[in-house]
């Protein structure tokens, strides 16, 4: 048990203060650790383990910046779509130079498929979503109108891991053998037989710039990242209800801070256009 924990790990696992959990009714609860000595609410070893028989249902999100791989998740309620689905889906990849031997399939537990391409190094969440808008605009699997194909782990939507239990419908979330009809691999020990791609091949295959970073710098930096609380200022011009209260009080109580004028001044002007302001008035 404890190889493949540890398996689960390297090949699933970068952020571990932010998962999922599958509830009992077949539901997600997404549990943040909350402080530095939060030890309960991240990904350990024992939350894997219970993962793994049956307990609990782990999923997992990318990090900030860096995800260890891409799930193409395939959502398709037609049991033989979703299998065609996933066969021309794995046919595109390959056909973008990911060898079979680095494609995996697993059953999703309820209607569909995860097709999952792991890293030996992690690589920028931008770049795994720009392969997978490419592998779908090349398969046509792009709005289809019979489900969807989408793509996981990102920092928001997370994604649940092989080998546990769909608890809404019982089935135990085996991987699959898409070369015998997706036929259920019913061996909890085939997960040590996973391959991860070159980090430097699938760089080249975008034709952008490899990352330097490694696993370990990769792991530190989410952790810190996920230690840091922006400032409230920092939330402005992305919080549109905040942005405008602000900019109210600003106008209603002056500058609070020396050498803000300047910035102060645009913050207005664009309330007043947003308020319909002409620009004579404006000025």
């Amino acid at each position: 048990m404890n190889k493949i924990v540890k398996k689960i790990n390297n090949l699933y696992i970068l952020k571990r203060s932010k998962f999922l959990i599958m509830n009992k009714d077949g539901n997600y609860c997404t549990i943040q650790k909350q402080n530095k000595n939060d030890k309960r609410n991240q990904i350990i070893d024992w939350r894997v383990e219970d993962h793994l028989n049956g307990k609990s249902t782990l999923g997992v999100f990318a990090g900030s910046e860096f995800t260890k791989f891409i799930c193409f998740d395939v959502d398709v309620k037609d049991k033989e779509l979703s299998k065609w689905t996933v066969y021309k889906l794995i046919d595109t990849l390959v056909n973008a130079g990911i060898s079979h031997d680095y494609i995996y399939t697993s059953f999703s537990g309820s209607k569909g498929y995860h097709v999952e391409v792991f890293f030996n190094e992690p690589i920028h969440n931008s770049d795994a979503e720009k392969f997978y808008l490419m592998v779908l605009n090349n398969a046509e699997l792009l709005n289809i109108d019979y489900g969807q194909v989408e793509f996981r782990p990102t920092e928001g939507q997370g994604v649940k891991i092989p080998l546990g239990i769909h608890f809404k419908t019982g089935n135990k979330c085996w991987y699959c053998d898409y070369t015998n009809q997706l036929e259920q691999i019913k061996d909890i020990n085939y997960v040590l037989s996973i391959k991860q791609l070159d980090r430097q091949y699938f760089y080249n295959l975008l034709n952008i710039d490899e990352l330097n970073i490694t696993t370990k710098q990769a792991e530190e930096f989410e952790e810190i990242k996920s230690k840091a609380k922006p400032l409230k200022i920092y939330e402005e011009n992305i919080d549109e209800e905040l942005t405008i209260k602000t900019i109210e009080n600003l106008i209603n109580e002056g500058l609070t801070r020396i050498g803000t004028r300047h910035n102060s001044l645009l913050k207005i002007c664009k309330y007043y256009k947003y308020m319909g302001l002409t620009r004579e008035h404006n000025k």
